[in-house]
């Protein structure tokens, strides 16, 4: 007797008619497995006692028996803990229980037709409980492939029903395993020839003002690379330039070799009135289809054309090139934009 462990206390606790209803199973089995179900009556009855624990005795003692006989009787103290832990059952509600139970998404098919079984035993189908087992298994599924199956076969029963799922739930295990390590090796193939023949995809390729690179971040600080501000490579928040004063147009937190400011338009001025200067400051006038007016001060010559033939003989005795006309307009050129 000493070589088999008796069944933990039972609890009261959480849900007492499941709790009674496995505890009073391994009772039974420990009975026979230890051979005291031959001992008597009363022997029986205080094992059953002593193994069900503190709590267990207390809700004894409460009991009311017909006679005293009967407080002694292992079926009949069993039978006063039944209907202490499973008060009036709901059938309607046990039913529910079963025609509402789906298999999860992570649930083995085996887990879930055994808790259909023990929601089926509370429900008193009797006869129709097979039947209605394979249409909550069928209707449960998470497969929708293997439901549309078992619906094209019209000559399942509940055993071949059960035997088909656990097939074709191991089968899907396996393929899985299988197709993960073909996937994984052909991944590495292709990733190894594209590396190899592609090299290195940003090679070459210049990198922009506010790119942020992972290898220059050090402790996750971004990296500028060719600054607009200082023209130099940093991380941000440490440039150079910042509280700098630019030499060319006065303002802070830039250099000169990077100042955005427009520069001042040159005018080359030259003094002189020779002939061919006032034919050139002449020629240099107003145009229309033009976004800026050149003129002369001074000068009350009309606006002549810009461009004057160079085939005419006034043109070859003055000897004067209108390239670079407008650098070289006498008498104070100026441009008005």
């Amino acid at each position: 007797m000493e070589r088999y462990k008796p069944p933990p206390p039972l609890s009261l606790q959480g849900n007492l008619a499941e709790n009674f209803k496995r505890w009073k199973q391994r009772f039974q089995l420990y009975l026979e497995a230890s051979e005291l179900s031959t001992k008597p009556e009363k022997h029986q009855c205080a094992v059953l006692l002593h193994v069900a624990g503190d709590e267990a005795l207390e809700l004894y003692n409460t009991f009311t028996f017909a006679d005293e006989e009967s407080k002694e009787k292992v079926n009949d103290v069993l039978k006063k803990f039944e209907e202490f832990c499973n008060p009036r059952k709901n059938l309607t509600y046990e039913r529910h229980l079963f025609f509402t139970r789906n298999q999860g998404t992570s649930e083995s098919f085996d887990h879930y037709v055994t808790d259909l079984k023990r929601l089926a035993q509370s429900c008193e189908f009797n006869t129709l409980q097979d039947g209605l087992i394979w249409d909550r298994i069928v209707c449960g599924l998470v497969d929708n492939k293997l439901r549309e199956r078992l619906l094209r076969d019209a000559d399942l029963t509940l055993e071949k029903t059960i035997t088909t799922c656990r097939a074709s739930e191991t089968s899907k295990n396996q393929l899985k395993t299988l197709t993960g390590t073909s996937d994984y090796s052909v991944h590495n193939v292709q990733s190894k020839n594209k590396a190899k023949h592609s090299g290195h995809p940003n090679r070459g390729k210049p990198k922009k003002k506010s790119e942020k690179s992972n290898s220059d971040t050090g402790a996750g600080k971004p990296f500028i690379t060719n600054c607009g501000r200082c023209g130099r490579d940093h991380f941000v928040g440490e440039c150079p330039a910042y509280g700098q004063t630019c030499k060319k147009c006065g303002r802070k937190n830039h250099f000169a070799k990077c100042c955005r400011t427009k520069p001042d338009k040159k005018v080359n001025t030259i003094s002189g009135n020779t002939p061919e200067i006032q034919s050139a400051s002449a020629a240099a006038s107003y145009n229309e289809d033009s976004d800026f007016y050149i003129g002369a001060l001074g000068d009350d010559a009309d606006p002549v054309d810009p461009q004057p033939d160079k085939s005419s003989t006034e043109w070859k005795e003055s000897g004067v090139s209108t390239e670079g006309a407008a650098e070289t307009i006498g008498l104070e050129a100026y441009y008005i934009q």
